[in-house]
Parts: C-alpha cells; structure tokens; sequence
C-alpha cells in the first residue's frame, strides 16, 4: 500500500495542482460577476465586453476541466479585472467615503459617555 503511494505521488500531485487552478478560476469568475453586477453600470462599454470576454472564456475553460487553459484565461481576466478596480478607484467607486456612513470615533467616544462608560470596552 505505501509503495502504491509513493508510484502515485507524483500524478496525485499534479491532479491536485490541476484543482486548485480550476478553484482558483472559478473563484475569479464569481468575483468578475459580482463586479459586473455591482459596477457594470460605471463602466465604459468596451471593458465591460473585455470582462464578459475574458469571464466567458474562463468559464468555459472551468466546465470543461481544462485547468491549464483555466489558468491562462484567469490570467487575462485578473488582468482586465485590475483595469476595472483601477478606473472604479479614479471614479470614486472604491474609496471609503462611498461605504455605508458608520459612527465615527467622536460619535462611539459621545455615545460611550452618554451610556455611562466613558472608557474603552
């Protein structure tokens, strides 16, 4: 049984390697439809057709198990997806002041006073 391990080794190796691409792709396309659908509205046409793109070809790559064409075309989509975090973040998009409000340290300092704690939790 250990020497059937050890003559495998190397091909459970590689097919390890080989799902860890296609997860990694599949990852990266979820993240690509969110940003379509969270964004896609702020970006310029021809970069949202280079995502849907590069999204399609990545997919398809996935289904088809083809984890080495699957990393390829995860490449070019990262690729395209750092240009839209790039124009996002020029836009405003992606900075802080687009989250939703929260207190801020003057307002928790305020309200820890008014409840009787004036010290740190």
């Amino acid at each position: 049984m250990i020497q059937d391990a050890e003559r495998y080794a190397a091909e459970d190796q590689a097919r390890r390697e080989a799902a860890e691409e296609l997860n990694d792709a599949d990852a990266l396309c979820y993240q690509a439809e969110r940003t379509l659908a969270d964004h896609g509205d702020k970006l310029a046409d021809d970069l949202r057709a280079r995502i849907e793109a590069a999204l399609c070809d990545t997919k398809a790559a996935v289904n088809d198990r083809d984890a080495d064409r699957a990393s390829q075309h995860a490449e070019a989509l990262k690729t395209v997806l750092r240009e839209v975090g790039s124009t996002l973040y020029a836009q405003g998009a992606g900075t802080p002041a687009t989250a939703a409000p929260g207190p801020t340290s003057g307002d928790e300092q305020a309200g820890r006073e008014r409840a009787g704690g004036g010290g740190y939790l």
